[in-house]
């Protein structure tokens, strides 16, 4: 369950990523269209391609918090189980891994252990706190 759990955490931060390059991407597009000058006839298909940008933009900003909001519970629930953890140097590689985001290179060389020697200490801490986590439901 821990596992799985962690898994999801990173999932949805890669899901929440992919939201977030989406919604710039629409808004560049929005940014191509020519705005109307004055004393131009206004056409009505420039005003519905405007509305239409526009209301793609507002369905891809409500779709990014709906991502965002899962993420923050995710994060919140994974940060709880990672706290039952006693080793504060396991803690801290599961929290920057699976909380932070961070990539195994930064992890490693910040906290001075081999790429080796973080990921059993995060597989024994996962397997410690599954069995913790059994224990208590």
């Amino acid at each position: 369950m821990v596992r799985e759990l962690l898994k999801r955490v990173r999932k949805c931060r890669y899901m929440v990523d992919a939201c977030i390059k989406d919604l710039e991407q629409a808004r560049r597009d929005a940014y191509t269209l020519k705005a109307v000058r004055i004393g131009d006839k206004v056409q009505t298909n420039h005003q519905s391609d405007l509305a239409q940008v526009v209301e793609k933009i507002e369905r891809y900003e409500d779709k990014l918090q709906k991502n965002i909001d899962e993420l923050i519970g995710l994060k919140l629930d994974a940060t709880a189980i990672i706290r039952q953890e006693p080793d504060l140097c396991a803690r801290a590689i599961l929290y920057r891994r699976y909380i932070l985001a961070e990539s195994w290179e930064t992890i490693t060389s910040e906290m001075g252990y081999s790429r080796s020697q973080a990921s059993n200490i995060m597989e024994s801490a996962i397997n410690h706190l599954e069995t913790v986590e059994y224990k208590q439901t």
